[in-house]
């Protein structure tokens, strides 16, 4: 889930564009404010964005780890989750 203006969620954009040079992405962008979002937002409880999940897990939000999401996407490519 992403904010407009939101510093964390331009810099999670570009962290995604440049793993999806690495790993076959498809990202969704849903808007924090959206009834979706919302939901989202409640459901896990999360308190600003962005919110990142892969497969509709919980992976993470706020400034995103490069570190820990090239891990979990390289254990998910191998198979391994």
């Amino acid at each position: 889930m992403t904010s407009a203006g939101c510093h964390f969620c331009r810099e999670a954009d570009q962290l995604l564009g440049n793993l999806g040079q690495r790993f076959p992405l498809s990202i969704e962008r849903i808007d924090l404010t959206s009834p979706e979002g919302v939901e989202l937002a409640r459901r896990f409880r999360v308190p600003f964005p962005p919110v990142l999940l892969i497969d509709g897990q919980y992976h993470a939000h706020g400034r995103i780890s490069e570190r820990k999401l090239t891990r979990a996407l390289t254990r998910l490519v191998d198979g391994e989750e």
